[in-house]
């Protein structure tokens, strides 16, 4: 996400989520070993099927059914962001409050079927 997303997205949020970004697939991966997330936003905006092996790649390091998220700047998402290892789409130019409120509904959901 960019700055301004991420500020948007921190206010929204309440400061019930810690946020970190990547600049590419690569940076996202590192940090995960370091910290397993509770979601994960997959920004599909410059390159859908880079998006979509940056998805994929976290779902097989990740092992569990943490939630991703493509979140797309089109008018409507591209195929490929509305199935797996997607679990739901956010547009860019909705507000940040809905992707905040997804994150904590896709969270609580994927917890309780973690035991």
């Amino acid at each position: 996400a960019d700055g301004v997303t991420r500020r948007e997205l921190e206010d929204a949020s309440n400061g019930e989520f810690k946020i970190l970004t990547a600049a590419s697939g690569f940076e996202a991966g590192i940090q995960i070993y370091s910290m397993v997330p509770d979601c994960v936003v997959v920004d599909c905006s410059v390159c859908v099927v880079d998006a979509v092996k940056v998805a994929e790649s976290m779902r097989a390091i990740l092992l569990l059914d943490c939630p991703i998220i493509a979140f797309s700047d089109a008018e409507s998402a591209p195929q490929e962001c509305t199935k797996p290892p997607f679990k739901a789409v956010v547009q860019k130019r909705d507000n940040m409050s809905n992707l905040a409120e997804m994150i904590r509904n896709l969270y609580r959901n994927s917890k309780s079927h973690r035991g």
